[in-house]
């Protein structure tokens, strides 16, 4: 009398562990990912405030606090961004940007 008790057991067990199964088996493939957790900063470095600004924004972080350091070569474009680039940071995190601007007494025309 226990083997037709064992095999009707195992198969309950069966149609269980199926049916647990099954939803995640048949899951949309609509259905969307996870979100990102970490990204990777963006290299900023030479490029203009506003295109800084938007690869940053792209990237799922936000422009941070921007300061200016005088700098006639690099007049308007970023020379320096906190965390460096290719750094891994949590989704939404600030970027610190260095952007070059003239001095009050302006730059000097080199010829």
């Amino acid at each position: 009398m226990r083997h037709p008790l064992r095999a009707g057991l195992f198969a309950i067990a069966l149609a269980a562990a199926s049916l647990a199964v099954a939803p995640a088996a048949h899951a949309r493939s609509t259905d969307p990912a996870p979100p990102v957790l970490f990204v990777r900063v963006p290299v900023v470095q030479g490029e203009t405030l506003d295109d800084a600004g938007k690869l940053i924004n792209l990237s799922g972080l936000k422009v941070g606090a921007v300061t200016g350091v005088e700098d006639c070569a690099n007049l308007g474009r970023v020379v320096d961004q906190d965390p460096d680039a290719n750094t891994l940071v949590r989704r939404g995190s600030a970027v610190n940007l260095t952007v070059g601007k003239a001095p009050v007494k302006g730059c000097e025309i080199i010829q």
